[in-house]
C-alpha cells in the first residue's frame, strides 16, 4: 500500500507541475480541447509561479523565526491559534453541524441570488429547469406546438410524447419541487449544504474531530464549492448523495441495519443524479469503509447487510428504470445515449462531435482537471494537490485516509474514461469529489502540525501550509466578486409571436414584443 500511495503522490505532483494539458491538440481535440487547454494553462502558470513564491517566503520565515520576530508577536500568534482551535473543537458534533449548515446555506444562497441571479447559468441547467417546469405542471414531457424545429436544443430530445431533457430523474424532480415552492434556485444551495455537513461529519467519524471539522471549514471557504454549488446543475445533488454515502457507511459500522438502509438510499440518490460517477464512487466508499469489518462477518450477517443495502437503494433504482422507460423507451437506456448515440459512451473513441478521445487526450484532460483543481479549490497560490501529494508520501497514513483517498482517486479515474470534461468555476466533473479532496487537505494540515520530524523541514512544511491558506483566503473574495452573472433565462417556446410560460405550475400565454 505504501508503494501504491507514493505512486499516486508522484502522479498527483506531476499534474501540478508538468503541463500535461498541452497534450490536447486543438486540431484533434476540437474546440473543447482548446478551451480546456487554455484554462489549464492559466492555472498551471499561476500554480508554478505561486509555488516558487510560497516556498521562498516560507523558507525566509523559517530562517527568521523566532530570532527575527518580536516576542509579543509570537505570543499573540500562539494565543490566536489556541483560541481558533478551541472554537472549532469545543462545540458538540450536533452544534458544529448546525453552525456549519447554517453558514453554508447562507453563503450558497447569497451566491445563487446575488451572483447567479437565481437563474440557470449554463445550457445544462437551462434544459433541466425547463423540464422541471413541465414536471411541476404534471407532465413528464412538454407537449409540442408550432414548428418542431423550435424544440431542437442541446441536452434535450423530442419524443413522441413531447420534449424532455436528457438527464436522469432525481435532480429534475427536485427542481420541479422547487418550482412548486416558488424557489427552484434553492435546490443547489440545500444540496450543497447537505453535502458539506454530511461530508464533514463522515470524515469526523473516520479521521477524527480535528480533521472532520477542518474539512467542513475548508468547504465553506472554497469559491469553487460555493459557486458551482449554488447553480441549478445536478452535480450538487450527486455530491450530497456521495457525502451521505460516506456518513451512513461509517455509521453502519456500529451494526445497526437502519444505517445500512440509509447507505443504500444514499447510493440511490447519487446514481439517480449522475449515474456513472455516483455508482463508481459509491462502490469505492462503501467497499473501503466496510472491508475491515466485513472480513469477520458470518454468511448470515453478510446476507442481512446486503439485503438492507438493496432495500435502501431499490426505490431509487425503480425510479431511474421507470424514468428511462417512459422517456427513452428502455429501463437501462439513458437520455445521453438517445440524444448523442453510442459515441456518448465511456471509453477511448471519437466523441459525438467527431473529436478524438484517445489515450493522449484522456491524459491531457485528466491533467488539466487536476491542474485546475489544485488552484481552484481555494484559489491558493500553491496548488493544494501538492500538499495532498506530500500526505500520500508519508510512511504511515492517518486513520480513515484510505476511504477519502479512494473517493478522490475514483472520481479522477472514472472521469478519465469519459470524453466530456466541462469547466465551470473549475473542473466541474470533479465537483462530487471535492469533500474528499478537502478531507485530504485537512489530513495533510493536521498531520503536519501534529507529527514531529526534522526541525527545519517540519517548520518549512507548516509555514508552507499557512502561507498557502492565507494566500487563498486573500484571493477568494476577488474570485467571488468576479463571478457575478446575470444568468440565462430558459427560452420560451415561440409560435407566431406567442410564448408559453409556466406560471405557478400552469401554462399560460403571453405576447412577445
Amino acid at each position: 500500500m505504501l508503494v501504491l500511495r507514493r505512486l499516486l503522490g508522484l502522479a498527483l505532483l506531476a499534474t501540478a507541475f508538468v503541463p500535461l494539458h498541452r497534450l490536447l491538440d486543438p486540431r484533434t481535440a476540437g474546440p473543447a480541447g482548446a478551451a480546456t487547454r487554455d484554462a489549464a494553462e492559466a492555472s498551471w502558470t499561476l500554480g508554478l509561479a505561486g509555488s516558487i513564491i510560497v516556498v521562498a517566503l516560507s523558507w525566509l520565515i523559517v530562517r527568521m523565526w523566532p530570532a527575527g520576530i518580536p516576542n509579543w508577536l509570537q505570543t499573540a500568534a500562539a494565543a490566536l491559534l489556541k483560541t481558533a482551535t478551541a472554537a472549532v473543537l469545543t462545540p458538540s458534533a450536533g452544534r458544529f453541524a448546525l453552525l456549519l449548515g447554517v453558514a453554508t446555506l447562507a453563503a450558497t444562497s447569497a451566491s445563487a441570488v446575488f451572483l447567479h441571479g437565481a437563474t440557470p447559468t449554463s445550457v445544462d441547467g437551462m434544459a433541466q429547469m425547463l423540464h422541471a417546469q413541465s414536471v411541476a405542471a404534471g407532465r413528464a414531457t412538454i407537449p409540442l406546438s408550432g414548428n418542431p424545429a423550435f424544440w431542437v436544443s442541446q441536452n434535450g430530445i423530442v419524443t413522441p410524447e413531447g420534449w424532455a431533457s436528457i438527464y436522469p430523474p432525481l435532480h429534475t424532480l427536485l427542481l420541479a419541487l422547487g418550482v412548486l415552492l416558488g424557489a427552484p434556485w434553492v435546490v443547489g444551495p440545500v444540496a450543497t449544504t447537505v453535502a458539506t455537513v454530511a461530508g464533514a461529519a463522515g470524515v469526523e467519524r473516520l479521521c477524527g474531530v480535528a480533521t472532520g471539522r477542518l474539512t467542513g471549514i475548508l468547504l465553506l471557504l472554497s469559491p469553487f464549492w460555493l459557486l458551482l454549488g449554488s447553480t441549478h446543475l445536478s452535480h450538487t445533488t450527486a455530491a450530497a448523495g456521495l457525502a451521505l454515502v460516506l456518513f451512513s457507511a461509517t455509521a453502519a459500522q456500529s451494526g445497526a441495519l437502519r444505517w445500512t438502509v440509509l447507505t443504500g438510499a444514499s447510493v440511490g440518490v447519487a446514481v439517480c443524479a449522475r449515474p456513472w460517477i455516483g455508482l463508481a464512487c459509491s462502490a469505492t466508499i462503501v467497499s473501503i469503509v466496510w472491508w475491515p469489518r466485513a472480513r469477520a462477518w458470518t454468511t448470515g450477517e453478510t446476507f442481512r447487510r446486503f439485503a438492507a443495502l438493496v432495500s435502501g437503494g431499490a426505490p431509487f433504482a425503480a425510479l431511474l428504470f421507470w424514468w428511462n422507460q417512459v422517456l427513452f423507451g428502455h429501463p437501462l437506456r439513458l437520455g445521453y445515449t438517445v440524444a448523442f448515440g453510442p459515441s456518448h459512451g465511456l471509453g477511448l473513441h471519437r466523441d459525438p462531435w467527431g473529436n478524438a478521445y484517445g489515450l493522449l487526450e484522456a491524459v491531457g484532460y485528466t491533467g488539466a482537471d487536476l491542474s485546475q483543481l489544485g488552484v481552484r479549490l481555494l484559489e491558493s497560490p500553491l496548488p493544494l494537490t501538492v500538499l495532498v501529494a506530500v500526505l500520500l508520501w508519508t510512511k504511515v497514513v492517518p486513520r480513515g485516509a484510505p476511504a477519502v483517498i479512494g473517493w478522490a482517486a475514483t472520481a479522477v479515474i472514472a472521469n478519465s474514461l469519459y470524453w466530456h470534461h466541462g469547466s465551470k468555476f473549475g473542473p466541474r466533473m470533479l465537483f462530487e469529489s471535492v469533500p474528499a479532496w478537502m478531507a485530504l487537505l485537512a489530513l495533510a494540515c493536521v498531520t503536519a502540525f501534529s507529527r514531529t520530524g526534522p526541525r527545519t523541514f517540519t517548520r518549512l512544511i507548516r509555514w508552507t501550509i499557512v502561507v498557502t491558506l492565507i494566500g487563498g483566503l486573500s484571493f477568494a473574495p476577488f474570485v467571488l466578486a468576479g463571478a457575478r452573472s446575470s444568468g440565462i433565462e430558459p427560452p420560451p417556446e415561440v409560435d407566431g409571436g406567442r410564448a408559453l410560460v409556466l406560471v405557478h405550475g400552469s401554462w399560460s400565454s403571453r405576447t412577445e414584443n
